[in-house]
C-alpha cells in the first residue's frame, strides 16, 4: 500500500483535529469565568496539531504556516470560540482537569498576590494623604505673618545683668540702655531694641491682667495674659507694626509713668476695635496702680506660626510688676551673618561693662526655623515613607500584570490569532491592574480617615477631610498605578502569535 500524499495526510489531520475540538467541547460545562481555560485547552489541540504535521515529515516552517492557515482562514476555532463564551457553568459543575498550568497559578495564590497589592497600594495612599497634608501645612505656617518682618536680618541675644554687678533697678536700665546705644553706632545697624522675651524665643511669662472697663466678679480671678518688658525701639526693630497710639519713651520709662502698650489680639478681646483700647486702663494685680493703654501694636505669634497670635501686655522695662534683670537684644542690620559682625557686637557689649557674657546668640531667622522644625521633620519623615510605600505599591501591581500576562501567554496567542485587536488585549490586563488599584484606593481613603483625626493636632490651616489634598493624593497614585499596569499590558499585546502557540505555559 503506497503512503498517503501530503493533501490526504493534511486532510485526516483536519478531520482528527474538528473531531477532538468536538469531543472535547461536549465534555465540559463552560462558564465565562472558566474561558481562559479554555483557550488554553485549544492552544493545547492547536499545538499537538503542529506537532503531527512535523512528524508526518512536514518541514517546521511548513507546518506551522499550515497550522496558521487553517487557524485563521479556515476558523475551525472560530466557529467554536462563540458558544463557548455565552455558555455557563451550574453550581454543582466539577471544574475540569488542569491544563497544564503551574501549582503557582493556583487560585489561593492569586488571590494572595491580588491581597498583598491592594494593601500595598492602601498604604501607600494613607501615607501620602497624610504626607501632603503635612506639606500642606507647611505651606500654610510659611504664610502666616509671624508679627516681625525680614527675620534674616535681624541678629538677637540675651544679657544678663546679676544683682552682684548692678543691684540699683535704674542702672540696670541705664546699663541696658547704655548697650543698645553702642549698638546702634556699629556700621550698617539700622535699629536697636531691647526686649525680656524675642517673639518665638520659648519664654513664657504669665499673669493676670485686670481692665478697670469689665471687673472680674469677687474671688474670681481675671484671665492669665503674656506679659513682657519692652524699651524703646523694640517694635520698629522687629517690625511690628503700631495698630493704633503709640510706643514709649525713655522718658517715660525713668519717670516709671503709668502707661503700657497691648497686642491687637488683646485689644480686639475686649473693645473689638484697636482705637477704643487707647485711654483705657488696666493693671496686674489689686496693689498696683492702674496704667493706661498709650498704644496697640499688631500681633506676634509667640506660641509659634501653627498657633493663634497671643495676647500681650507691654510692660515699661521699669515697673512694679514685672522686673527682670534679663533682657534680650534684637539688632536689625544688612550685616547678619557676616564675617565680624559679632565679634563687633561682643566688643560693643564689653565696652559698656567687660564682665557680661552673650547668650543664645541666634538670628530671628533661627528662631522662627525652630519653631517649624517639628512640622517640618514630621513632613519629611512622612514623605519618605509614602515614597516608599508608593514604590512598593507600584513594584507590586507591575509584577502581578507581568506574572499574569507570562502566563495567559499562549491565550493572549491565541486571542490574536483569531482575530483580537491590541486594544482588547492590553485593556484586559489594565482593567485588572486598575481594578485592583480601585480597590486599594477606596481602602486607603477610609484608613486615612481615620488616621488624620489622630494626627489633627499637626495640622494647620487645613482640615483632616481636605478633598484638595485626597483627590490630588488619590488622582496621583491612580496615573502611576495606571503606567505599571500599561507597561506589562503593551508588552503582553505584542506577543507572537506563533511563539505563544508554541510555548509551554
Amino acid at each position: 500500500m503506497s503512503d498517503p500524499s501530503p493533501r490526504q495526510n493534511d486532510a485526516s489531520l483536519r478531520a482528527r483535529w474538528e473531531q477532538e475540538v468536538r469531543t472535547r467541547l461536549s465534555e465540559l460545562q463552560l462558564s465565562p469565568s472558566r474561558e481562559a481555560e479554555i483557550v488554553d485547552e485549544l492552544s493545547q489541540h492547536l499545538d499537538d496539531h503542529w506537532r503531527e504535521l512535523i512528524a508526518g515529515g512536514t518541514p517546521p516552517d511548513e507546518a506551522t504556516g499550515l497550522t496558521l492557515a487553517q487557524f485563521r482562514s479556515g476558523n475551525i476555532l472560530a466557529q467554536y470560540m462563540a458558544p463557548l463564551r455565552q455558555s455557563h457553568v451550574p453550581p454543582s459543575i466539577t471544574p475540569a482537569a488542569p491544563t497544564g498550568r503551574s501549582a503557582s497559578d493556583a487560585p489561593g495564590r492569586h488571590r494572595t498576590r491580588n491581597t498583598l497589592v491592594v494593601a500595598e497600594v492602601a498604604l501607600a495612599l494613607v501615607l501620602m494623604i497624610v504626607s501632603g497634608l503635612m506639606i500642606r501645612t507647611f505651606v500654610a505656617m510659611r504664610q502666616v505673618q509671624p508679627g516681625f518682618t525680614r527675620p534674616s536680618e535681624v541678629q538677637t541675644f540675651r544679657l544678663s545683668i546679676p544683682e552682684s554687678l548692678i543691684s540699683d533697678e535704674q542702672q540696670v536700665a541705664r546699663a541696658f540702655e547704655s548697650i543698645a546705644q553702642r549698638l546702634a553706632r556699629l556700621p550698617g545697624v539700622v535699629s536697636v531694641g531691647v526686649s525680656s522675651s524675642i517673639t518665638m524665643d520659648g519664654e513664657d511669662n504669665t499673669n493676670p491682667l485686670r481692665v478697670e472697663e469689665f471687673p472680674m466678679p469677687a474671688g474670681t480671678l481675671p484671665p492669665f495674659r503674656r506679659f513682657k518688658s519692652f524699651a524703646p525701639g523694640y517694635f520698629e526693630t522687629m517690625g511690628i507694626p503700631m495698630v493704633a497710639g503709640r510706643s514709649i519713651t525713655w522718658t517715660e520709662l525713668y519717670e516709671r509713668r503709668p502707661v503700657i502698650v497691648i497686642s491687637e489680639t488683646l485689644a480686639r478681646e475686649y473693645w473689638k476695635e484697636p482705637s477704643r483700647a487707647l485711654g483705657k486702663q488696666v493693671r496686674a494685680s489689686g496693689r498696683n496702680p492702674w496704667r493706661e493703654i498709650v498704644g496697640v501694636v499688631g500681633n506676634e505669634r509667640d506660641d509659634g506660626l501653627n498657633k493663634p497670635a497671643t495676647a500681650i501686655v507691654y510692660w515699661p522695662m521699669l515697673n512694679e510688676s514685672y522686673q527682670t534683670n534679663t533682657m534680650a537684644y534684637a539688632v536689625r542690620s544688612s550685616r547678619v551673618g557676616t564675617p565680624g559682625f559679632m565679634g563687633e557686637i561682643q566688643q560693643a557689649v564689653w565696652s559698656v561693662n567687660s564682665n557680661l557674657p552673650l547668650a543664645a546668640v541666634q538670628t530671628l531667622d533661627d528662631i522662627q526655623a525652630r519653631s517649624m522644625a517639628q512640622t517640618s521633620f514630621a513632613m519629611t519623615m512622612l514623605a519618605i515613607s509614602a515614597g516608599v510605600a508608593l514604590l512598593l505599591g507600584v513594584v507590586g501591581i507591575y509584577g502581578v500584570i507581568t506574572y499574569i500576562a507570562a502566563q495567559r501567554k499562549r491565550e493572549i496567542g491565541i486571542r490574536m490569532a483569531l482575530g483580537a485587536q491590541v486594544g482588547d488585549v492590553r485593556m484586559m490586563f489594565l482593567r485588572h491592574g486598575l481594578w485592583l488599584t480601585a480597590i486599594g484606593v477606596a481602602l486607603g481613603i477610609g484608613a486615612a480617615q481615620v488616621l488624620t483625626r489622630v494626627m489633627s493636632a499637626l495640622l494647620f490651616g487645613v482640615g483632616t477631610m481636605d478633598p484638595t489634598t485626597y483627590a490630588a493624593v488619590s488622582g496621583a497614585l491612580a496615573a502611576v498605578a495606571l503606567l505599571a499596569t500599561y507597561l506589562p499590558a503593551r508588552r503582553a499585546s505584542r506577543v507572537d502569535p506563533i511563539v505563544a502557540l508554541r510555548s509551554d505555559v
